[in-house]
């Protein structure tokens, strides 16, 4: 993030929703559903990471789909001095 001047990086509202509802209900035919503590108590959701194995996970995060994101980045500065992701000027 430094390296591209990133300020911040959030997921867009609508992604997240949809995204949560896939999770949902992709786990009411697994074992989560069963009396775990997963399982928010007030919402009756699954609160578990991640919906698969770590693998899966690992695959999932490999190439990020960015326009699922919104992202802000910092002010472009009259002299550059961390495009190569060091603290040191360029020149």
């Amino acid at each position: 993030m430094k390296k591209c001047q990133i300020r911040s990086l959030n997921v867009k509202a609508d992604m997240q929703r949809a995204f949560n509802q896939y999770i949902q209900n992709v786990h009411q035919d697994l074992v989560w559903t069963g009396v775990c503590t997963n399982k928010d108590k007030a919402t009756n959701k699954i609160t578990a990471v991640w919906p698969g194995s770590s693998i899966h996970y690992m695959k999932f995060i490999e190439q990020p789909r960015w326009e699922d994101f919104e992202i802000e980045y910092q002010k472009v500065c009259a002299v550059q001095t961390t495009w190569s992701g060091s603290r040191r000027p360029l020149n």
